[in-house]
């Protein structure tokens, strides 16, 4: 899934998860997590 793929219904999880996480560190300025997975560069991090 870190390298741009995988099932919908998980990334659907994944991301929506991530993005609940951004906003309650205060973080929820940041690039979307979804862009993130999308692309493949959550592999390199």
């Amino acid at each position: 899934m870190l390298a741009g793929g995988g099932p919908a219904d998980v990334v659907e999880l994944t991301v929506t998860l991530a993005r609940e996480m951004l906003v309650a560190t205060g973080l929820d300025g940041v690039s979307d997590p979804a862009d993130r997975l999308r692309d493949g560069p959550a592999m390199d991090v």
